[in-house]
């Protein structure tokens, strides 16, 4: 049984219909039909959070396919205990991921997921990623999923590092007095500048404080058929966390990701952090305007020309046209 058949399930055994779930759960008509149709396996955040409290039930018995029908019910029958706003999830995880990682970029790299899909979804709002993905990221963190505070669980440091496991390990061979001196060997080295994590790269020296203003233009770049841009389309002013998106530092420009040509890297509503500059090099990825379309690819130059190379193999690559303009917009940092 997957989550739709259990969702079904839980409308007729109230004996409610389509539309009173969704507008209880604040969730559109449309938006779920269409879900329900297509059995859809990206499902937001947000809404699951929101159809287990509707019915009072677990999120393990919404997702997880070998839980019979029968639901599990919250024994706080008022769900009090899920109060945690998507805006608090978010923060939460990114204090998990700079405290356990330092780094979102090293998170990433751990976590098999690509930096630019999860540094959209925490500049913007955690809610909005799948819960796939999210469920993914808590049990890394070792995060419960409805809180995302920190488990205290029994086994010990399984989702640390090699590298810090043998130094727990060998301080643990430490008695007392030996484990005293490491403490103060270690916040020894804190305090020369070469061993600290801000000198190790740009990315890990940023501060929290940090923020830059930039215009995210609200008509995508297309990572499918392509948008036109010009002068006049309108863009908000985004606030960016220097923290989790270290590369906008050097932007001059963001665009929203619209398609899947350009996956694995980038998603469909990635946001993309654009170096305007008149050209780019051979391999590196930018923002083109060809035929009057806007396309985020990958230039590459062959023997027979050159092209606009989609990372998914399923999309043929475009062949740039001599007799057609092609003008380089930027850089994807």
């Amino acid at each position: 049984m997957d989550i739709y058949d259990k969702i079904e399930y839980l409308i007729k055994s109230n004996n409610i219909s389509r539309k009173d779930m969704c507008k209880g759960a604040n969730i559109g008509y449309g938006t779920y039909t269409s879900m329900l149709n297509r059995r859809s396996e990206r499902i937001l955040m947000d809404t699951i959070i929101s159809i287990s409290i509707f019915f009072n039930v677990t999120v393990d018995y919404l997702m997880d396919n070998d839980i019979p029908l029968e639901p599990i019910l919250y024994k706080n029958s008022s769900n009090t205990q899920v109060t945690i706003s998507s805006k608090e999830r978010t923060e939460k995880i990114k204090e998990e991921i700079k405290k356990q990682y330092g780094s979102i970029r090293k998170f990433c790299e751990v976590a098999n997921i690509p930096s630019t899909t999860l540094t959209s979804a925490l500049s913007n709002d955690i809610g909005g990623m799948g819960f796939d993905k999210v469920a993914k990221i808590c049990k890394i963190l070792n995060l419960d999923i409805l809180t995302f505070d920190n488990i205290k669980s029994n086994y010990k440091f399984q989702n640390i590092t090699d590298d810090k496991q043998i130094l727990l390990n060998s301080y643990d061979k430490l008695n007392s007095k030996g484990q005293e001196k490491a403490i103060e060997r270690v916040e020894e080295l804190t305090q020369i500048p070469k061993y600290t994590i801000d000198n190790i790269s740009e990315e890990l020296s940023i501060t929290r404080e940090d923020v830059k203003d930039i215009n995210l233009y609200e008509i995508p770049a297309s990572a499918g058929t392509g948008m036109l841009i010009t002068d006049d389309v309108p863009c908000e002013i985004k606030q960016v966390d220097l923290t989790i998106a270290p590369q906008a530092r050097k932007a001059d420009f963001a665009l929203y990701v619209r398609g899947d040509s350009m996956e694995p890297n980038y998603y469909d509503g990635d946001i993309v952090f654009i170096k305007e500059q008149p050209y780019i090099d051979n391999g590196q990825i930018g923002i083109f305007i060809y035929d009057n379309e806007t396309y985020i690819k990958k230039y590459s130059i062959q023997e027979d020309g050159v092209y606009l190379i989609s990372l998914n193999k399923k999309y043929p690559p475009i062949k740039i046209e001599e007799n057609i303009p092609c003008k380089v917009c930027g850089l994807v940092l």
